[in-house]
Protein backbone atom coordinates (compact mmCIF):
# COMPACT_ATOMS: atom_id res chain seq x y z
CA UNK A 1 0.00 0.00 0.00
CA UNK A 2 1.07 3.63 -0.58
CA UNK A 3 2.47 4.95 2.69
CA UNK A 4 3.33 8.43 1.46
CA UNK A 5 1.94 11.41 3.32
CA UNK A 6 1.84 15.10 2.50
CA UNK A 7 3.62 17.34 4.96
CA UNK A 8 1.71 20.34 3.65
CA UNK A 9 -1.60 18.55 4.03
CA UNK A 10 -0.70 17.58 7.58
CA UNK A 11 0.14 21.18 8.50
CA UNK A 12 -3.03 22.50 6.89
CA UNK A 13 -5.14 19.91 8.71
CA UNK A 14 -3.39 20.72 11.98
CA UNK A 15 -4.05 24.43 11.51
CA UNK A 16 -7.73 23.94 10.74
CA UNK A 17 -8.12 21.51 13.63
CA UNK A 18 -6.44 23.96 15.98
CA UNK A 19 -8.80 26.77 14.96
CA UNK A 20 -11.86 24.59 15.56
CA UNK A 21 -10.63 23.46 18.98
CA UNK A 22 -8.51 26.44 20.03
CA UNK A 23 -9.99 26.99 23.48
CA UNK A 24 -9.71 23.35 24.50
CA UNK A 25 -6.02 23.16 23.67
CA UNK A 26 -5.37 26.64 25.09
CA UNK A 27 -6.95 25.51 28.35
CA UNK A 28 -4.79 22.38 28.41
CA UNK A 29 -1.64 24.42 27.78
CA UNK A 30 -2.54 26.85 30.57
CA UNK A 31 -3.07 23.88 32.90
CA UNK A 32 0.37 22.52 31.96
CA UNK A 33 1.92 25.93 32.62
CA UNK A 34 0.30 26.05 36.06
CA UNK A 35 1.61 22.58 36.88
CA UNK A 36 5.09 23.56 35.71
CA UNK A 37 4.93 26.68 37.87
CA UNK A 38 3.91 24.65 40.93
CA UNK A 39 6.77 22.22 40.39
CA UNK A 40 9.33 24.98 39.80
CA UNK A 41 8.13 26.94 42.83
CA UNK A 42 8.41 23.89 45.05
CA UNK A 43 11.95 23.18 43.87
CA UNK A 44 13.03 26.81 44.21
CA UNK A 45 11.78 27.05 47.79
CA UNK A 46 13.49 23.83 48.86
CA UNK A 47 17.14 24.67 49.57
CA UNK A 48 17.72 21.12 50.77
CA UNK A 49 16.06 17.82 49.97
CA UNK A 50 12.45 17.82 51.07
CA UNK A 51 10.25 14.75 51.13
CA UNK A 52 7.21 16.97 50.63
CA UNK A 53 8.90 18.68 47.68
CA UNK A 54 9.71 15.31 46.14
CA UNK A 55 6.11 14.16 46.54
CA UNK A 56 4.83 17.34 44.89
CA UNK A 57 7.27 16.90 41.99
CA UNK A 58 6.23 13.29 41.43
CA UNK A 59 2.54 14.17 41.67
CA UNK A 60 2.90 16.98 39.13
CA UNK A 61 4.87 14.68 36.82
CA UNK A 62 2.13 12.04 37.05
CA UNK A 63 -0.61 14.56 36.24
CA UNK A 64 1.49 15.92 33.38
CA UNK A 65 1.84 12.41 31.95
CA UNK A 66 -1.91 11.80 32.17
CA UNK A 67 -2.52 15.08 30.33
CA UNK A 68 -0.04 14.07 27.62
CA UNK A 69 -2.01 10.86 27.18
CA UNK A 70 -5.22 12.85 26.93
CA UNK A 71 -3.72 15.18 24.35
CA UNK A 72 -3.00 12.20 22.10
CA UNK A 73 -6.59 11.02 22.52
CA UNK A 74 -7.91 14.52 21.77
CA UNK A 75 -5.78 14.99 18.66
CA UNK A 76 -6.82 11.59 17.33
CA UNK A 77 -10.46 12.58 17.80
CA UNK A 78 -9.83 15.73 15.78
CA UNK A 79 -8.27 13.66 12.99
CA UNK A 80 -11.23 11.27 13.09
CA UNK A 81 -13.68 14.16 12.69
CA UNK A 82 -14.95 14.12 16.28
CA UNK A 83 -15.08 17.00 18.76
CA UNK A 84 -12.74 16.46 21.73
CA UNK A 85 -13.67 17.76 25.17
CA UNK A 86 -11.80 18.35 28.41
CA UNK A 87 -13.08 14.97 29.60
CA UNK A 88 -10.93 13.32 26.93
CA UNK A 89 -7.82 14.76 28.55
CA UNK A 90 -8.33 12.59 31.63
CA UNK A 91 -9.98 9.44 30.23
CA UNK A 92 -6.84 7.35 29.64
CA UNK A 93 -5.68 7.06 33.26
CA UNK A 94 -5.90 3.28 33.24
CA UNK A 95 -3.11 3.18 30.65
CA UNK A 96 -0.82 5.31 32.82
CA UNK A 97 1.80 2.69 33.71
CA UNK A 98 1.90 1.25 30.22
CA UNK A 99 2.32 4.71 28.71
CA UNK A 100 4.95 5.67 31.28
CA UNK A 101 6.86 2.44 30.64
CA UNK A 102 6.83 3.06 26.89
CA UNK A 103 7.97 6.66 27.41
CA UNK A 104 10.89 5.58 29.59
CA UNK A 105 11.90 2.75 27.26
CA UNK A 106 11.63 5.03 24.22
CA UNK A 107 13.84 7.58 25.95
CA UNK A 108 16.43 4.93 26.83
CA UNK A 109 16.45 3.58 23.26
CA UNK A 110 16.97 7.06 21.80
CA UNK A 111 19.61 7.91 24.41
CA UNK A 112 21.46 4.69 23.64
CA UNK A 113 21.36 5.51 19.94
CA UNK A 114 22.64 9.04 20.54
CA UNK A 115 25.57 7.64 22.48
CA UNK A 116 26.29 5.41 19.47
CA UNK A 117 27.39 8.28 17.20
CA UNK A 118 24.07 10.24 17.25
CA UNK A 119 22.63 8.98 13.94
CA UNK A 120 21.23 5.71 15.38
CA UNK A 121 19.45 7.77 18.02
CA UNK A 122 17.76 9.92 15.40
CA UNK A 123 16.74 6.84 13.40
CA UNK A 124 15.33 5.07 16.45
CA UNK A 125 13.54 8.23 17.59
CA UNK A 126 11.76 8.34 14.23
CA UNK A 127 11.17 4.59 14.12
CA UNK A 128 9.49 4.31 17.51
CA UNK A 129 7.83 7.73 17.77
CA UNK A 130 4.30 6.37 17.35
CA UNK A 131 4.52 3.75 20.12
CA UNK A 132 2.64 5.96 22.58
CA UNK A 133 -0.02 6.74 19.99
CA UNK A 134 -0.58 3.00 19.60
CA UNK A 135 -0.93 2.51 23.35
CA UNK A 136 -3.65 5.17 23.50
CA UNK A 137 -5.29 4.34 20.17
CA UNK A 138 -5.06 0.54 20.09
CA UNK A 139 -4.40 -0.25 23.77
CA UNK A 140 -1.26 -2.17 22.76
CA UNK A 141 1.37 -3.41 25.18
CA UNK A 142 4.74 -1.69 25.39
CA UNK A 143 6.73 -4.08 23.20
CA UNK A 144 3.90 -4.54 20.70
CA UNK A 145 3.54 -0.78 20.33
CA UNK A 146 7.25 -0.39 19.62
CA UNK A 147 7.19 -3.20 17.08
CA UNK A 148 4.12 -1.80 15.34
CA UNK A 149 5.59 1.70 15.28
CA UNK A 150 8.60 0.24 13.50
CA UNK A 151 6.28 -1.25 10.88
CA UNK A 152 4.35 1.99 10.42
CA UNK A 153 7.48 4.08 9.90
CA UNK A 154 9.31 1.61 7.66
CA UNK A 155 10.55 3.37 4.54
CA UNK A 156 9.32 6.75 5.81
CA UNK A 157 12.10 7.91 8.12
CA UNK A 158 13.46 10.46 5.66
CA UNK A 159 10.04 12.04 5.20
CA UNK A 160 9.38 11.89 8.94
CA UNK A 161 12.70 13.61 9.63
CA UNK A 162 11.77 16.45 7.26
CA UNK A 163 8.31 16.58 8.85
CA UNK A 164 9.87 16.92 12.31
CA UNK A 165 12.07 19.77 11.06
CA UNK A 166 8.98 21.47 9.65
CA UNK A 167 7.18 21.04 12.96
CA UNK A 168 10.17 22.54 14.75
CA UNK A 169 10.04 25.51 12.40
CA UNK A 170 6.34 26.05 13.11
CA UNK A 171 7.01 25.91 16.85
CA UNK A 172 9.88 28.40 16.59
CA UNK A 173 7.69 30.80 14.63
CA UNK A 174 5.08 30.51 17.38
CA UNK A 175 7.70 31.27 20.03
CA UNK A 176 8.93 34.31 18.10
CA UNK A 177 5.42 35.78 18.22
CA UNK A 178 6.05 36.91 21.82
CA UNK A 179 5.38 33.34 22.94
CA UNK A 180 1.65 33.84 22.45
CA UNK A 181 1.91 32.18 19.07
CA UNK A 182 2.71 28.92 20.83
CA UNK A 183 -0.97 28.65 21.76
CA UNK A 184 -1.61 28.18 18.05
CA UNK A 185 1.65 26.52 16.98
CA UNK A 186 1.78 23.69 19.52
CA UNK A 187 -1.79 22.40 18.94
CA UNK A 188 -1.22 22.68 15.18
CA UNK A 189 1.92 20.54 15.47
CA UNK A 190 0.24 17.98 17.74
CA UNK A 191 -2.79 17.56 15.47
CA UNK A 192 -0.53 17.35 12.41
CA UNK A 193 1.43 14.58 14.14
CA UNK A 194 -1.76 12.63 14.83
CA UNK A 195 -2.75 13.13 11.19
CA UNK A 196 0.52 11.59 9.98
CA UNK A 197 0.12 8.69 12.43
CA UNK A 198 -3.36 7.96 11.07
CA UNK A 199 -2.15 8.14 7.45
CA UNK A 200 0.78 5.79 7.99
CA UNK A 201 -1.03 3.32 10.23
CA UNK A 202 -3.91 3.06 7.77
CA UNK A 203 -1.47 2.24 4.97
CA UNK A 204 0.48 -0.41 6.91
Amino acid sequence: MNKKFSKGEAIKFGWEGMKKNFWLFAGVMILLLILSSISSSGNANAKTFSLWGAVITLLVAAIDTIIQMGIIRATLKVVDGAKPTMDDIFTERKLFWRYLGATILYGLIVLGGLILFVIPGVIWALKYQFARYLIIDKKMGIMDSLRRSGEITMGQKGQLFLFCLLMLGVTILGALALGIGLFAAIPTVMIAGAFVYRKLSAAS
